[in-house]
């Protein structure tokens, strides 16, 4: 009889191998280019994911737990993310901080003036004009839908700023780090006093498309929009045409969609805008970060059959 497979479809080192075959002694571990299709319908547990088992649900009649490489879960069919039987978990906390270094990467672009300075020198262009619009950070107040782990750490990097923090959760719980708390309804009622809005949340019924015309109109015309959450979150047509307007000072994107964000979209001609391609949470050593969550896991799943961290919650989507 074949031995379970645990299937390694996350970027791993000889060691971090080495170690889960040492661990799961009783399963088959191979990495992704060892896996033919006829070993689809033993896999039992998948470290990362990919697209072949997405076109296969079918064969993965022995799958018990997708441990994702990523805070996201969107690359995984819904049909196996509703499942009761299989567990999910993912990296949710290890990007924190290297989004934060993004998200102040560009709020000092704009409050510091050097996007515009890189703008004017691509045509050559000295204009000592631009310092019109240059601000300090101090006292200004930022606005985070979502208050997990990297919304944290950006109010936390806020406040070393000495910028006043505001937060969205749920239902509105007091949560260290943000001056207030808000539930997202709650949260339409200050929108027009801040400086910085900053959406950080996962993808759920509730969040998609929530940043719409009402929002950004509501938004004062100097404000920011930051989206580092999911792209689903955000009618990109409104947010081009406040852009266009001028109803908004300008905004940040890492994420979109679609993905890859084809060459037709509106969103590359669309002026104060900055783009980068999902991006934020990339570091240099991202994968021996990754890993000892992975580890944890293992070694849980392993020894009682449930998992130690970052479980995937069903009901909430997140």
């Amino acid at each position: 009889m074949s031995k379970p497979i645990i299937a390694v479809y996350a970027i791993t080192k000889d060691w971090q191998l080495e170690e889960i075959k040492a661990t799961a002694k009783d399963y088959d571990v191979r990495v992704k280019d060892e896996i033919r299709p006829e070993d689809i319908k033993n896999i039992e547990i998948v470290y990362g994911w990919g697209s072949e088992l997405s076109e296969n649900i079918a064969d993965l009649k022995q799958l018990k737990w997708i441990q994702k490489d990523t805070a996201g879960l969107d690359a995984i069919p819904e049909s196996l993310r509703k499942d009761k039987a299989i567990f999910l978990s993912n990296m949710s906390g290890v990007h924190a901080v290297p989004i934060t270094e993004n998200i102040f990467g560009y709020i000092l672009g704009v409050a510091r003036g050097i996007i515009p300075a890189m703008t004017n020198q691509l045509e050559s262009k000295w204009d000592k004009s631009i310092a019109s619009n240059m601000f300090s950070l101090k006292d200004k107040k930022v606005l985070v839908y979502g208050t997990g782990s990297i919304g944290q750490e950006i109010a936390r990097t806020a406040k070393f700023f000495e910028m006043a923090t505001y937060g969205v959760n749920s239902n509105g719980r007091s949560i260290q780090t943000f001056d207030h708390s808000y539930t997202m309804e709650s949260s339409q009622d200050i929108l027009s006093d801040m400086d910085f809005v900053i959406n950080t949340l996962p993808l759920t019924d509730e969040s998609e498309l929530f940043f719409d015309k009402e929002i950004f109109a509501n938004m004062k015309d100097t404000a920011y929009f930051l989206n580092i959450g999911r792209g689903e979150s955000v009618k990109d047509e409104h947010l081009i045409e406040e852009l266009e307007a001028g109803t908004l000072a300008g905004a940040y994107l890492d994420v979109t969609s679609p993905e890859p964000l084809p060459e037709s979209s509106k969103l590359w001609q669309t002026q104060n805008l900055v783009i980068t391609p999902h991006i934020s949470g990339n570091v240099e050593h991202f994968r021996d970060t990754i890993y000892p969550i992975f580890k944890e896991n293992l070694d849980s799943y392993l020894s009682n059959g449930a998992l130690a961290k970052n479980e995937y919650n069903k009901k909430k989507g997140y």
